[in-house]
């Protein structure tokens, strides 16, 4: 009887020793899912933070969590504010994630499987995968903002040709929108970085981008961002740039390829929402990343030309040379040859000087062109102390005009604005100053009421660069006396048929723009949008196509899914 209690002493004194060493192993294997060295830091902007973090060895996908108090527990992770989630795999998992604009207070950030968060077996270590040392941001009296506009630094000649992401697309997760995209060939673990911007306005130019807002920078691997910062129904653009180290951003962005549009509803009164993507075509030439040529000495050169059509005319906006001050004085010029011959290239009687433009004005309409053969813009500089100078380069400084090019709304912001003689450019090329109004709104970008919208015919259903046929008439007739009088089901039924005998495009888009109107009137809202998605819609009347846009996601998220 002794001899057995020595043993059982033994054997508890035995398992007393050997018990936490299998306790430390199983802890080790739990730490192959956790990361490790978790930090972050203000940036110098002083409003956003960069978390930094070795990822875990087991493979998944991560979480990244943020909150205003220490995130040591599993339950206050399942409360704290939630950033997205991110693919991990060992070394090549994501290391990184820019906080941007943050308002002034103390954050905390974590970061677990996603596995882990679904098991409830959140296991959470000091300074490991959560962290201790707060990041702080103060006040400094600046308003904060959803996000930040882009300043694009001056491009030269070392800028990558070429690179790019690839079938940008975006879904719905929960309320909020998540991006996927496809990396570039070569791109490299934690060199290669991806810009994630948000705008009402198209990004494939570069003065549209600056309308734009950075949501983000993520470092490769991820291709993934999940955007929480949506309130309301709206047309939005994505757009994901890429760039190596600390080298240029690849901009513009292509059409369909690093930018989409999709329309975000969000039902008012449940609080679900739903992404409807464009499946629009996408533009027949991608405009491809330019490099920017630094200007010598004693020069000056406007950079970023661009331009976007508006119903049968255009704004083009440009960015300032560097250093522009109120002195800088823009002329804008017209050709039916490129300008690229330096100042031979404005010699020939083929060119027109269309206005002049003061700094700090970037931008120029022009309300009406009369279709031709080719049609160039180019744009020139000069101040007190430096000379004009005629040396353009294409897409930078002077562009051609593409009458196909897809018709989009600028902002409803100030435009200097001419409408051109009512001749053809051809035969009057070597006239002097077309118009040269500098400081007028076009009153055709002015919002509109339903009634004016769906009115606006009636005093303008004759341009001079639309053949007028009986088509048109038939049309017309159509509408008086369905969609004004309010008889909507009667209108669809007519329109379609009208529709399906026609083939000019232009009555194609006038008959799809009041067919749109019929269907929101109908309760149709997706019929609706649809209608209004297509090039021949926004080429018929852009402003009021985008004013019915608005009104349909309006409807929409009000509990009309």
């Amino acid at each position: 009887m002794v001899l057995s209690l020595k043993k059982w002493i033994v054997a508890f004194i035995t398992m007393a020793l050997v018990f936490p060493l299998f306790a430390d192993t199983s802890l080790d294997d739990a730490r192959t899912s956790l990361a490790k060295g978790i930090r972050g830091n203000v940036l110098n902007d002083r409003k956003s933070a960069i978390i930094s973090w070795e990822p875990p060895k087991e493979e998944g996908e991560i979480i990244i969590a943020r909150s205003n108090s220490v995130i040591d527990s599993p339950e206050k992770l399942y409360i704290a504010d939630s950033l997205g989630r991110y693919k991990s795999g060992g070394a090549n998992g994501t290391r990184n994630y820019y906080d941007y604009n943050l308002k002034p207070g103390t954050y905390y950030y974590a970061v677990a499987l996603v596995s882990d968060v679904r098991k409830r077996e959140v296991k959470l270590i000091a300074n490991q995968n959560y962290t201790q040392i707060p990041v702080k941001i103060d006040d400094n009296g600046d308003t904060p903002e959803v996000g930040v506009n882009p300043l694009f630094p001056a491009l030269d000649n070392s800028h990558s040709e070429g690179l790019s992401v690839t079938d940008i697309k975006a879904s719905l997760e929960r309320k909020n929108v998540r991006l996927d995209w496809t990396p570039p060939n070569g791109a490299t673990s934690g060199r290669t970085i991806y810009t994630i911007y948000r705008s009402t306005s198209p990004l494939t130019t570069l003065p549209l981008m600056q309308k734009a807002i950075k949501l983000a920078e993520v470092s490769h691997p991820t291709h993934t961002f999940l955007d929480q910062g949506l309130e309301r129904s709206q047309t939005l653009f994505y757009g994901v740039s890429v760039k190596e180290g600390t080298g240029p951003e690849t901009l513009p962005l292509i059409d369909k390829v690093s930018t989409l549009r999709i329309f975000y509803v969000k039902d008012s009164n449940s609080g679900n929402a739903e992404v409807i993507a464009d499946d629009t075509p996408a533009k027949t030439e991608a405009t491809k990343p330019t490099a920017i040529p630094v200007d010598a000495p004693g020069t000056m050169h406007v950079r970023g030309v661009g331009y976007e059509r508006v119903g049968r005319g255009v704004v083009m906006s440009w960015l300032p040379p560097d250093g522009a001050d109120e002195s800088v004085v823009y002329s804008v010029y017209a050709s039916t040859k490129p300008l690229n011959q330096g100042a031979s290239s404005f010699g020939a009687g083929t060119v027109v000087k269309v206005a002049t433009i003061e700094h700090p004005k970037t931008n120029f309409f022009i309300k009406e062109l009369k279709e031709m053969e080719s049609l160039y813009f180019g744009i020139t500089a000069k101040s007190n102390a430096v000379s004009e100078d005629f040396n353009l380069k294409e897409n930078v400084s002077y562009f051609r005009y593409d009458f196909g090019k897809d018709l989009s709304v600028p902002s409803n912001t100030e435009v200097a604005e001419t409408t051109p003689n009512k001749q053809d450019l051809t035969s009057k090329i070597d006239e002097p100053n077309l118009n040269q109004k500098n400081d007028l709104i076009p009153a055709d970008l002015r919002p509109l009421t339903e009634d004016e919208s769906l009115r606006f015919d009636e005093a303008n259903s004759n341009h001079s660069t639309v053949g007028y046929n009986l088509s048109e008439e038939d049309l017309n007739r159509i509408i008086r006396e369905t969609v004004l009088r309010k008889k909507y089901e009667t209108g669809i039924f007519r329109l379609e048929q009208f529709l399906a005998q026609e083939k000019n495009s232009h009555l194609q888009g006038k008959a799809y723009f009041y067919l749109a109107v019929s269907y929101l009137k109908s309760g149709e809202n997706r019929k609706a949008l649809r209608y209004l998605m297509k090039r021949e819609t926004k080429s018929f009347s852009p402003e009021r196509t985008e004013f019915w846009t608005n009104q349909t996601l309006e409807k929409m998220g009000r509990g009309k899914l």
